[in-house]
């Protein structure tokens, strides 16, 4: 299998919309999609897709992250490989991407947060060289009253 990575286009944003909704059921708005792939910061972050005979099969979101106590470190925001395409190359191959644009950027640490019940997930970063570093519990808060915000991330 003949997977290319490379960078995401507003024209992907259907499949992307796709795999968040299927693949990781997470509600999500795919005019929303879109305009983030069109409005991202290329100076501090990427959005890759993993491409197989012209489909999209898979994406990663990765963003530079900074802490005042840390080195500055690449943040995965998102990852998702169509249940298809699974345990092909697609994800390491995109994550290798994320890693060589993190490096280049001199980031020394790669993190990304995965939710428990993921476990295939789990051991895939394991396998990816990741090691477990510790359990959170997650808090969130609407800002903005007189809106509704989608809280099915």
């Amino acid at each position: 299998m003949s997977i290319m990575i490379r960078e995401a286009l507003p024209t992907d944003s259907a499949f992307i919309h796709r795999l968040c909704e299927h693949d990781l059921r997470y509600k999500c708005d795919p005019e929303k999609v879109k305009n983030r792939i069109i409005g991202s910061d290329r100076d501090r972050e990427r959005i890759l897709v993993a491409e197989f005979d012209g489909e999209i099969v898979g994406f990663i979101h990765v963003e530079e992250y900074s802490l005042l106590y840390a080195d500055k470190m690449a943040n995965i925001l998102g990852i998702a490989v169509s249940h298809r395409y699974r345990r092909q190359g697609a994800g390491k191959e995109l994550l290798n991407a994320a890693e060589e644009w993190a490096i280049a950027n001199k980031m020394t640490l790669m993190r990304v947060t995965s939710g428990k019940n993921h476990e295939n997930a789990h051991e895939f970063y394991r396998n990816s060289g990741f090691s477990h570093e510790k359990d959170q519990v997650r808090f969130i808060k609407t800002l903005r009253s007189n809106q509704t915000a989608d809280l099915n991330f």
